[in-house]
């Protein structure tokens, strides 16, 4: 792609789909895409875009759709159901989690019920893809939001850590009140 390109902030994965090859996946906030690298550098806009012509917030938006019609604003976090190849992004600037079809090119709003999310940014599955945990640092507390994959559709609670051990592991604060519908 010959795009003038203004990379942010955001995470970035890996994912080689079945039967094929590596790919590195990124939101690139400043753009409000979602963009891809192939194994020989070349960068593909898979949804969103941004107008540079038009000033840094053209092209943002909440619309589902597919490639370019999708937007977002200041997408940061993803990360792949890689049993279905599903990718989830913190559209951050929206307040909510998008989801990308690599099959299809397409974008949609994921529907949550529960606990609000303020300022999505680092998403993460488990390991049998059922809990989609999502880093919420501007809901005034800090916590970290799970989100039941298996409900149609998610539920959204909010969980508030206290302790971290030398192994990574997150320990919930004794007193904490878990926020559900």
């Amino acid at each position: 792609e010959n795009a003038r390109m203004d990379v942010g902030q955001g995470q970035m994965i890996s994912y080689t789909p079945p039967f094929g090859q590596a790919h590195m996946y990124f939101c690139d906030s400043n753009n409000h895409a979602f963009r891809r690298i192939s194994p020989t550098g070349m960068v593909e806009t898979l949804a969103g875009y941004r107008d540079i012509n038009n000033g840094n917030a053209a092209g943002s938006g909440a619309d589902d759709g597919q490639g370019s019609s999708a937007k977002f604003f200041m997408p940061i976090g993803l990360d792949v159901d890689r049993s279905s190849g599903l990718f989830y992004i913190a559209d951050t600037g929206n307040k909510n989690i998008r989801v990308f079809d690599s099959s299809t090119y397409t974008v949609r709003t994921l529907d949550v019920v529960g606990v609000s999310l303020q300022s999505p940014w680092g998403l993460t599955f488990d390991a049998d893809n059922n809990m989609l945990y999502v880093s919420d640092p501007d809901d005034g507390l800090g916590r970290i939001k799970s989100i039941d994959m298996s409900s149609n559709p998610a539920i959204v609670m909010s969980l508030l850590f206290e302790e971290l051990d030398s192994d990574g592991n997150l320990y919930p604060a004794a007193n904490d009140v878990v926020e559900h519908p």
